[in-house]
């Protein structure tokens, strides 16, 4: 059945397919806009979906950002965009690309200068460029190493840094939960979960790798938000759904949401879990 959009949509809808039409390099006015709808500036200043158009260039166009807004900003355009078209803005650190939120980052960096982690073990490399980051952290603290895994390593390929060892293979494949544990055994380990997100296997990692971690240390369950958001794919859990089941059972570990939201804007809310 045909609808008629209400007299709201229609203008909108006018206004975007006005705009769409001029030079790419055009910076259209209200005014100049409403003169071409024979609308009045005022009616099209009230619609927050035009708002963006008719401010400048720069930070202005983004003041008014819900946090929400930001975060789906982030994940579609810079903490996945190599996979949603716009490669270029896909966040780096030293050329290498990583799919981190960077104020994670930063936390992430607050908690190892403080730890002091021996090892951190990575559960997901990626393209590599998170390890490289660990690891130039520890460099600069002057301890540690990280291990990463990964059921494939071929995007990572060529990525090297003397305190970074990569193992490809399942990170809950019994043979290799084995061989990290002799590589950890009696050090200090902080646990990055960044591999398949689907509940039941971030389940399996945290309770494969949970007795490394000693009082004090943390296991970062990351991208949670996709839970927050609803990204996954309904009915499909993810991993906020496997941190809360796995704190229900270990009263050993805990949620710090002081340290994991003290900047507010994170990929993995409920996800930094410390052990008492």
């Amino acid at each position: 059945m045909n609808e008629i959009l209400p007299a709201r949509h229609q203008l909108v809808r006018r206004a975007l397919k006005h705009v769409s039409a001029l030079p790419d390099d055009a910076t259209p006015s209200l005014e100049d806009v409403a003169r071409a709808l024979d609308v009045s500036p005022k009616l099209l200043a009230s619609l927050p979906e035009l708002r963006f158009l008719f401010q400048p260039p720069g930070i202005e166009r983004s003041l008014d950002l819900t946090l929400r807004d930001w975060l789906t900003y982030h994940y579609h355009f810079v903490h996945q965009g190599f996979r949603y078209g716009h490669p270029e803005l896909q966040q780096t650190w030293r050329g290498y690309q990583l799919l981190k939120n960077p104020l994670d980052c930063w936390v992430y960096q607050e908690i190892i200068a403080r730890t002091k982690p021996d090892v951190v073990l990575e559960l997901g490399v990626a393209f590599g460029g998170s390890a490289v980051f660990f690891a130039d952290v520890l460099s600069l603290i002057g301890h540690g190493e990280v291990i990463g895994v990964d059921v494939s390593l071929e995007r990572a390929r060529g990525v090297e840094h003397p305190r970074v060892t990569f193992l490809e293979g399942s990170s809950v494949d019994a043979a290799m939960v084995a061989d990290v544990h002799r590589r950890c055994a009696g050090k200090r380990v902080m646990v990055f979960l960044d591999s398949d997100h689907q509940a039941t296997h971030v389940l399996r990692e945290l309770e494969s790798y949970c007795d490394l971690v000693a009082s004090g240390m943390y296991m970062i369950v990351e991208d949670g938000l996709a839970d927050v958001m609803r990204w996954m794919p309904v009915p499909l859990d993810g991993p906020l759904v496997a941190c809360r089941q796995f704190v229900a059972a270990h009263p050993e570990f805990s949620i710090d949401l002081a340290v994991g939201e003290k900047y507010l804007l994170t990929q993995s809310p409920y996800g930094f879990l410390v052990k008492r």
